[in-house]
Parts: C-alpha cells; sequence; structure tokens
C-alpha cells in the first residue's frame, strides 16, 4: 500500500490536471508534465507525503510516551491499527473517479493511513520491554527504577529517528549537490 497509494495520487491529479502552458486541455496518462492549480501532479505526492510525516510527528509528540506507562498499549494499537485499516478499506472509494472531492478525500485518506502506521510501529516498539523483561542486563537499579522501562523504548526511538533522519539528510543532500540533475542548485 505503501507504494500504490503515492502513484495512485499522482494518476488521480493527473486526470485533473493540465499541462503546462495549456489550462483547457487535458493531461495525457504519460509524458508531459501536468499541473494542478500551481503544483505538479508528481509533486502532489510528495507534499501529502511531508504533511502526513508531520502530522505523525505531531501525534508521536502528543501520545509517544503513553504506550510506555500503563496500560494503554493495546488499546492504542487497536485504534490506531483499525484507523489506518479503515482508512485503506476506503482507499478504492477515493480513487475511483476523478473529481476534485475524490482528490482531496484520497490526499485526506493517505495523510490518515500514514499517521496511524507510524503510530503503530511507535506503539510496537513500546512491547519490546515486555519481550525481554527477563533479560539479566534489564533489572533494577540500586533505587528501584527499572531500568528496562526507562531507557529501552525511549532509547529504541531516539535512535530510529536520528537513524532515519541522518539517511533522509544524506540522501537529500546528495540530490541536491549532483550536477546536471534537475534538482541541482548551483
Amino acid at each position: 500500500l505503501n507504494l500504490y497509494m503515492p502513484v495512485s495520487l499522482e494518476r488521480l491529479a493527473r486526470s485533473l490536471g493540465h499541462p503546462v502552458g495549456k489550462a483547457e486541455l487535458a493531461c495525457l496518462p504519460r509524458g508531459e508534465t501536468c499541473l494542478i492549480g500551481q503544483i505538479s501532479t508528481e509533486a502532489l505526492a510528495v507534499y501529502v507525503s511531508g504533511v502526513a510525516r508531520m502530522a505523525g510527528v505531531g501525534v508521536f509528540a502528543l501520545l509517544g510516551a503513553l504506550p510506555d506507562y500503563g496500560e494503554w498499549r493495546h488499546w492504542l494499537l487497536f485504534l490506531f491499527t483499525a484507523l489506518g485499516g479503515g482508512a485503506a478499506l476506503a482507499w478504492p472509494l477515493a480513487t475511483g473517479w476523478s473529481h476534485w472531492a475524490c482528490l482531496i478525500m484520497a490526499a485526506s485518506l493517505f495523510i490518515i493511513i500514514r499517521v496511524a502506521q507510524f503510530i503503530t510501529v511507535v506503539i510496537k516498539n513500546s512491547y519490546l520491554p515486555l519481550l525481554c523483561h527477563l533479560h539479566p542486563k534489564y533489572s533494577e537499579d540500586e533505587r528501584g527504577v527499572d531500568l528496562l522501562y526507562s531507557s529501552l523504548s525511549a532509547r529504541s526511538s531516539i535512535m530510529g529517528f536520528l537513524g532515519g533522519f541522518c539517511v533522509l539528510l544524506c540522501m537529500n543532500l546528495a540530490i541536491l549537490f549532483t550536477p546536471g540533475q534537475p534538482g541541482w542548485v548551483w
């Protein structure tokens, strides 16, 4: 679904767009660059994916610690899995027709699916301390603080974010500073 949604969103936008400089014509299925408003149809899925990632980080900031402490883990996992699954089941309804409302609905479902997927992975990582609580390395310290709950889940989330950030930063810089490429700025 992660590979299908951006392509499907771009095709839906292309069916509603127009070629550059020819607002009265419809876009061909392939080939020429098409615009929807002032946005390229190829870039629309990237922009919507960026909004989805920002929304996911916002929801993570609000709910990120909740699964680690308390009994909310299984309910949050059920809620976000059902939310993402329901939005994924509604995806064919949004992309079945060529209409502006369908494009807005498809972009909204894309954001909901990505946010639910992101938060579900975070909640699944909160189960890691429960799976390895008998390991001798993770036991209580002299103050009675359970080292497993205080460090393992938070550390794995932070390392994942930092690793993803570094990989994306390197890829973006490589694309940005490659001479002769369309994204080259110098």
